[in-house]
């Protein structure tokens, strides 16, 4: 048996502690700051496990150097986010394992939110 994790840390609009995450079992996660917001979902296979929780929390333990498990624990969580997936795979001599997953970025352009600020100004 092979454990293959992804780990993401990210930091959207630039600040660390202002983010939300939550996992979407059994497919995905969405983290969001203010108007930007990134989901991935895994679309095969679906992962077996998957955890979101604060930096540094889940990279500690997955440098432990001991065989972990991901908790399940999908949120939602506040502050300086990270979340991992985890595929637990059978692989035979010389086989492979493929992934295939969706990726979806929404920052919104620096004019589109100068007009938000100006119209909160402005009301």
């Amino acid at each position: 048996m092979i454990h293959f994790y992804q780990y993401v840390d990210l930091n959207l609009g630039g600040v660390a502690d202002d983010d939300t995450v939550e996992g979407l079992p059994p497919f995905g996660v969405v983290q969001s700051s203010g108007d930007g917001w990134v989901s991935e979902t895994a679309d095969t296979p679906a992962v077996d496990r998957y955890e979101v929780g604060l930096v540094p929390a889940i990279l500690d333990k997955l440098n432990d150097g001991g065989p972990d498990d991901l908790t399940n624990v999908g949120g939602p969580m506040v502050g300086d986010v990270c979340w991992a997936f985890q595929w637990d795979v059978e692989l035979n001599p010389g086989g492979s394992f493929l992934l295939s997953k969706d990726k979806h970025l929404v920052i919104p352009e620096p004019a589109t939110l100068g007009l938000l600020l100006v119209g909160g100004l402005m009301a």
